[in-house]
């Protein structure tokens, strides 16, 4: 077993995913791989979560 994935479940009550749910498809489906932050200077602000929900934002605007 690996002990660096291992999830010690000692109430019974614990619940571990990796997939994210799709709502419009009803599926659950394997996450994006997070982006690589662009620049040395801005590593310390860097959010891959913040970059994702931009790009999902990004896609909902039209363009012409």
């Amino acid at each position: 077993m690996d002990t660096d994935n291992y999830i010690k479940d000692t109430d019974g009550k614990t619940f571990f995913y990796k997939l994210k749910y799709d709502p419009d498809s009803a599926r659950f489906e394997a996450p994006p791989p997070d982006p690589e932050c662009p620049g040395k200077q801005i590593s310390h602000r860097f959010c891959p979560s913040c970059i994702r929900l931009a790009i999902l934002t990004q896609q909902d605007i039209p363009k012409v």
